[in-house]
């Protein structure tokens, strides 16, 4: 049977928003290790059948447009399947709402600080940045 997470009836429900892949850009300073050729296949032919299953989680910049904070496996994954768009989670990550990015932290140690800070967890998975 599969496991239900509980959820805080205090905070919001938050829903994924569909945003553009072409608005998507790397975050600075994030450093990533490129995902296996093998591993890559086999998330694009999941996506193709089954499509995201877990939100990408985005900040969104002063000019409309977006940084990827968490799942940049799953955006890449998205393009090689020849998506337009992704399934996000949109998050006030600024430096002076949140703390993001955190000086002297690595950058997935920082975003799960701030997706923590509003309420909603996501699975990070091995997309978290390395320090």
């Amino acid at each position: 049977m599969a496991e239900e997470k509980a959820r805080d009836p205090t905070m919001p429900e938050r829903k994924p928003v569909n945003i553009p892949l072409s608005k998507i850009h790397d975050l600075p300073g994030s450093v990533f290790a490129p995902p296996s050729p093998k591993s890559l296949e086999a998330l694009t032919s999941s996506i193709v059948l089954k499509g995201i299953q877990e939100p990408v989680i985005l900040r969104q910049r002063e000019d409309g447009e977006f940084q990827i904070v968490s799942g940049n496996r799953r955006r890449k994954a998205s393009e090689l399947a020849k998506k337009t768009e992704i399934p996000a989670f949109v998050y006030d990550m600024t430096e002076k709402s949140q703390g993001f990015p955190l000086e002297g932290q690595c950058t997935g140690e920082a975003a799960r600080q701030a997706v923590d800070r509003s309420g909603d967890r996501q699975k990070e998975g091995h997309e978290g940045g390395k320090c």
